[in-house]
């Protein structure tokens, strides 16, 4: 007894389904990698900032006594002193 081909099957649609569903998949999958490592950054940045403001709003005493001046806030912020 030989089964005629439907192409209404489950099976033959499924074939088509996974080769589009899996490079959507890698695309969201990218995306989502992509805006995590976007966002890290952007705290990252945000964080900087912030100590920068904290420290330029100390006076130059308080700052040397920390061993930074004001021309090295921004390097000590990011580790570069």
């Amino acid at each position: 007894m030989r089964m005629s081909h439907n192409s209404h099957s489950p099976l033959a649609h499924h074939s088509v389904t996974a080769d589009v569903v899996s490079p959507l998949q890698d695309l969201l999958y990218s995306a989502q990698n992509a805006w995590l490592v976007h966002r890290k950054a952007f705290a990252d940045r945000r964080a900087v900032a912030r100590a920068e403001a904290e420290l330029s709003a100390l006076d130059d005493l308080l700052l040397a006594d920390m061993g930074i001046s004001r021309s090295t806030i921004h390097a000590a912020v990011t580790g570069n002193l």
